[in-house]
């Protein structure tokens, strides 16, 4: 227990942060709850409940960098905020109870569709899509975003993965609504029906876990 209590408090002070104080103790509580474990379950060495200290850390860095992204969005992109952080946020951990992608990732990703000069009305609507063209094409969320990114701007190759030929309008808007109906009629549900799968259940138990 000594050494992970070190780490952690090297880490907290050397990053002088409130959020990695909270991790901290965090870890601790997390410890003593393995320590029990180790009791019952024949031991498991203090190596490796460092390495869980540590990947923990680092998963927390991660977690907060999608959700700065999603901040930032609000501030260079004023067409985002037609709905409040807040409302993505809910969606996103709503989403992550029923599909394998975890709600700091899918924050992240919106972020990235705020780039392709879309309002935040149009982020909500097109994420739970986003998902699914996601899980259909094996992609992590952050690539299906720059492709769907793409395609709502005219670059609809990647459409082509689900099965879409679109030819664009040259009207953002009609774009939009005619690329998310025709991933609606493609992928639409395709996320969720694969979050009850077997595969599909570890992921969202992992999430929960994680969180």
């Amino acid at each position: 227990m000594a050494n992970i209590d070190l780490v952690m408090r090297l880490l907290a002070e050397d990053r002088a942060s409130d959020k990695f104080k909270k991790v901290g103790d965090s870890a601790s509580a997390a410890e003593r709850r393995m320590d029990k474990f180790r009791k019952v379950a024949g031991g498991i060495s203090a190596a490796a409940i460092t390495a869980f200290a540590v990947q923990s850390v680092r998963a927390f860095a991660d977690a907060e960098a999608q959700q700065v992204k999603l901040e930032g969005a609000y501030k260079r992109f004023p067409k985002i905020a037609s709905v409040s952080i807040d409302s993505l946020r809910d969606m996103n951990s709503a989403l992550q109870n029923t599909t394998r992608f975890d709600d700091d990732a899918i924050a992240g990703s919106q972020a990235l569709l705020a780039q392709f000069n879309l309002t935040g009305k149009q982020i909500k609507d097109v994420t739970p899509l986003l998902l699914d063209y996601a899980a259909a094409t094996g992609k992590d969320v952050a690539s299906a975003a720059e492709s769907l990114g793409k395609s709502f701007l005219g670059q609809t190759r990647a459409l082509k993965e689900v099965g879409i030929n679109y030819k664009s309008t040259g009207d953002a808007g009609q774009d939009f609504a005619n690329i998310t109906d025709l991933l609606r009629k493609k992928v639409g549900g395709f996320a969720q029906e694969e979050g009850k799968t077997a595969a599909g259940q570890l992921a969202i138990l992992s999430n929960k876990f994680g969180d």
